[in-house]
């Protein structure tokens, strides 16, 4: 890995130690230590986030390689990451499962950043010949199907989106549906226009 810039080095450094009050016309608090993180409102704080997360992104890819999805012969996609919003992509259902096995000693080498399974989601697709055995189930009764890929994160399942009561999840501001249709998506916008508008 390439050594950080000694500024940035300089500027992290800054955050430790931090202590804050809480003020208000009636009270005041002793000192609070912040132990951990950075503090909201500090505009030097996202810069701080994401280069300290750019450490754990990037020993990922150290430790899975070139795993991710193949776009051509020359482009892998394998985690694409806003901020702490991060989505793992491969091949296959193995190699994802690879991914997470990765991720997670990415973050417990953090020792301060934890995967969190109830906050995830998997979905994967696949073609389903008629006659073969697989260890996944589809979940439409199409030949190309989305499937749980049973991945989990160290000991705890990831839930698939086709589990979910609605089966939808929301990435980065967008909805993405089980059979990535948009049936779902449009009914829940036009209840919510509809509620509006009354």
């Amino acid at each position: 890995m390439v050594p950080y810039p000694h500024q940035i080095c300089e500027l992290m450094g800054s955050y430790q130690d931090l202590c804050v009050r809480v003020v208000s016309d009636d009270w005041i608090t002793g000192l609070i230590p912040i132990g951990i993180g950075v503090p909201q409102g500090c505009t030097a704080s996202t810069i701080n986030f994401i280069v300290g997360f750019q450490l754990p992104t990037d020993y990922h890819r150290y430790l899975v390689g070139n795993i991710g999805y193949r776009i051509k012969s020359t482009i892998v996609v394998s985690d694409p990451t806003f901020a702490d919003d991060v989505a793992l992509a491969a091949t296959t259902a193995p190699d994802c499962q690879r991914s997470l096995n990765g991720f997670k000693i990415a973050l417990d080498w953090t020792q301060t950043l934890k995967p969190k399974a109830s906050k995830c989601r998997d979905l994967a697709f696949r073609v389903f010949m008629a006659d073969e055995k697989v260890v996944y189930t589809k979940f439409q009764r199409t030949t190309y199907s989305s499937f749980d890929p049973l991945l989990k994160i160290g000991d705890e399942p990831i839930k698939f989106i086709g589990h979910d009561e609605i089966p939808l999840f929301k990435y980065l501001g967008r909805k993405f549906q089980v059979d990535l249709k948009l049936n779902f998506i449009l009914s829940e916008i036009t209840g919510k226009l509809r509620i509006g508008c009354s």
